[in-house]
């Protein structure tokens, strides 16, 4: 009963992660579409740093005032949002003229470059991380249909493999600051890896072990302190 409820999860969770995977690909905008609150927010932000460092001159005529620069700011803003709306909606976006018009174009070919860089970043750490969590449910899967006749030691291995996957993919969701991740290139890549294996190992000590290492290293920690 056990090792079918062991590949009824990993198949559905490794099926699941493999299809968002394959969806990055024929759907680019879907990074976009998910995660766009975090993105405009990020762009917002890069919008605040470089209407504050326009150019002296830049400043005199359109933000002389707090009150103009916030004006420009949220005109700005707008736009970010309208263009961001556009951009999954495949539409062009129209520029205002004048002098609103070139600093508008100075700053937004800054926020493209910006753009199109936090969406590559979080394009491929969401590759990684739908790939390597695929993967990872799919082996468990395999393991469990492979090794019928040998499931009853590998059953307690397996699960904790399951639960650690689990528990790394929600973490990284939903108990992640993204928009930290985002303004500091934070991603977290291939250590995603590295992170499963380590609740992996600590799940092995704790149900195996009976925590003997977990309890060596806060001793050593506590001695240390001492």
């Amino acid at each position: 009963m056990m090792r079918y409820l062991i590949m009824a999860c990993g198949g559905v969770g490794g099926l699941a992660f493999i299809l968002l995977w394959g969806l990055t690909f024929l759907r680019p905008d879907f990074v976009v579409e998910t995660s766009r609150y975090v993105i405009s927010t990020a762009l917002y932000d890069e919008i605040d740093r470089r209407v504050d460092t326009l150019p002296a001159f830049l400043a005199k005529r359109i933000a002389s005032t707090e009150e103009q620069r916030e004006r420009l700011k949220a005109h700005l803003q707008g736009a970010v949002a309208e263009r961001l709306d556009n951009v999954v909606a495949h539409r062009s976006v129209p520029e205002p003229t004048g002098l609103m018009g070139a600093v508008h174009r100075k700053i937004a070919h800054a926020l493209r470059q910006k753009y199109r860089e936090v969406v590559g970043q979080l394009t491929h750490d969401f590759r990684l991380f739908t790939g390597l969590s695929g993967g990872l449910f799919l082996a468990v899967t395999l393991t469990a249909f492979l090794c019928r006749d040998r499931i009853r030691p590998l059953l307690v291995p397996t699960g904790l493999l399951l639960l650690a996957t689990g528990f790394m993919s929600y973490s990284y969701i939903f108990m992640q600051d993204w928009l930290y991740t985002i303004i500091f290139n934070d991603y977290m890549g291939w250590y995603y890896l590295v992170y499963v294996g380590l609740v992996f190992a600590l799940l092995c000590d704790i149900t195996l072990n009976r925590a003997c290492v977990l309890r060596a290293l806060i001793d050593g920690i506590t001695s240390l302190g001492n």
